[in-house]
């Protein structure tokens, strides 16, 4: 198939008039968005609302006191001053209203400041007794100032437009005479010599771009290396400081207050739900309550260790007595009440239990206290939970063990039993209720396996 060349060339040409209005749009965001003008307009939005809030607030304050002026004043002295009073207060309000007027004024029409001002005060010595004409003289030029700063950014802004518009006309101007070469050239020539003298351009147009990207790609190398080396002098320069990240050494404690192991025992046991304690780590209130023991043991405090372990077991009796039908929660407590066990008899000092620690885990043994009755006396919640558990187990799947047994063994069903037994077997369960209940017995013991191995108790 032959090219059509007009139709490529006034696509490269469209190509190109689209990158340059995309580049030249993408310029004049960024100058918009640093402009002077556009901070100074969110700066004006801004102490406009602030203003429009503090307006409000002195409004408030003013009814407050006038308030309170109208409760405290009785006699008909006081009366008198309150009335003089805010005769010069709202004088006052209407010289700074005016005040204010005469600045917006001289802000907005510098031309006519001597007029306004006549026509505003019928003369210049009522504004002239505090220092106002100074003050507004002083504005203006203040507003001069800026206004020359703007033009000279804008004059900048518009140098450097002119010197890309120079820059674009210069390449564009290129452009037209490579086109006009490759028409002059196709002019005359057949079809495919057309196509191989095109093609010849193209080439030499792409090694031309290629070579200008190889040498930006080498100038942004150079740039990043730059800021490398920068930022490895910096980074020098920090280390020389001498700022440092702080060591600490944790103790593995968690610091309480006495009188609080009530509280801690309800939000550590109490408010800890089952769909919650599956995201955490397993056994982290038992562990959590350990650091707070040897937190006990390190200030030296009995009474402290004693309440705490105290309500911690009555804690989860409560609760696994309370929710007696929700077997999530007495896994839970059954699995951190052996947490803790374990915890206790590890750190305990005993040189029994000492053969699979560490240094630094021995370093941490408790010093002051002798656990061993409280751990007995967990060992016992931990007993209770496991039969609550035990229990409950039970009753969920017993109305299903005899149907599912009675599955497996079909023969017996049908020719150890009596004629008349055979009958009551017969009319009591139909297989497809056999069925049924075989598949949910397996169907529950999977979901308390599945449930046992999301507490580490499988």
């Amino acid at each position: 198939d032959s090219i059509d060349i007009t139709l490529v060339l006034k696509l490269q040409h469209k190509i190109s008039e689209v990158e340059r209005e995309n580049k030249r749009l993408k310029q004049r965001v960024d100058e918009i968005e640093l402009s002077p003008e556009t901070e100074h307009a969110r700066n004006t939005a801004r102490d406009s609302l602030k203003i429009s809030e503090l307006e409000l607030q002195n409004n408030d304050l003013k009814e407050q006191l006038k308030i309170l002026r109208e409760a405290i004043s009785e006699d008909l002295g006081s009366k008198q001053l309150l009335s003089q009073f805010a005769v010069l207060e709202e004088k006052f309000e209407r010289s700074r209203e005016e005040c204010i007027q005469l600045r917006s004024v001289l802000a907005n029409q510098p031309a006519n400041i001597i007029s306004a001002v006549s026509k505003k005060y019928g003369g210049m010595s009522s504004i002239n007794e505090d220092g106002e004409l100074a003050l507004a003289y002083e504005t203006q030029k203040t507003i001069n100032k800026q206004l020359e700063l703007e033009l000279q950014d804008e004059k900048e802004k518009y140098q450097m437009y002119e010197k890309e518009l120079k820059l674009e006309i210069q390449k564009l101007k290129e452009d037209n005479e490579n086109q006009y070469k490759i028409l002059y050239s196709l002019m005359d020539s057949t079809p495919n010599s057309q196509s191989e003298a095109f093609m010849k351009k193209e080439i030499t147009r792409l090694a031309s771009e290629n070579l200008a990207l190889h040498e930006k790609i080498d100038e942004l190398t150079e740039l990043n290396r730059k800021y490398k080396k920068q930022a490895k002098m910096f980074e020098m320069k920090l280390k020389n400081a001498g700022i440092r990240k702080k060591d600490r050494e944790y103790m593995g404690m968690f610091e309480f207050k006495k009188g609080l192991e009530k509280e801690i025992v309800s939000n550590l046991v109490i408010g800890l739900k089952p769909r919650t304690a599956v995201t955490l780590l397993p056994g982290l209130p038992a562990y959590i309550l350990f650091m707070c023991i040897r937190y006990t043991d390190h200030i030296n405090d009995d009474e402290m260790v004693r309440n705490l372990l105290t309500a911690y077991m009555n804690g989860v009796k409560k609760i696994v007595k309370k929710t007696n039908d929700d077997w999530e929660i007495i896994v839970l407590w059954l699995a951190n009440s052996l947490r803790l066990i374990h915890n206790l008899k590890q750190y305990s000092g005993d040189v029994a239990f000492q053969g699979s620690n560490t240094l630094r885990q021995n370093e941490q043994c408790l010093r002051n206290f002798d656990l061993s009755e409280y751990r007995q006396l967990l060992s016992d919640t931990a007993v209770f939970i496991y039969k609550s558990l035990i229990k409950y187990l039970q009753e969920k799947i017993q109305s299903h063990i005899v149907a599912a047994i009675l599955e497996h063994e079909p023969i017996a069903v049908g020719s150890n039993k009596p004629a008349g037994m055979r009958g009551r077997v017969g009319s009591v369960d139909s297989p497809a209720d056999i069925k049924k209940s075989s598949d949910e017995l397996l169907r529950q013991l999977a979901n308390t396996y599945k449930i046992l191995g999301f507490y580490g108790v499988d």
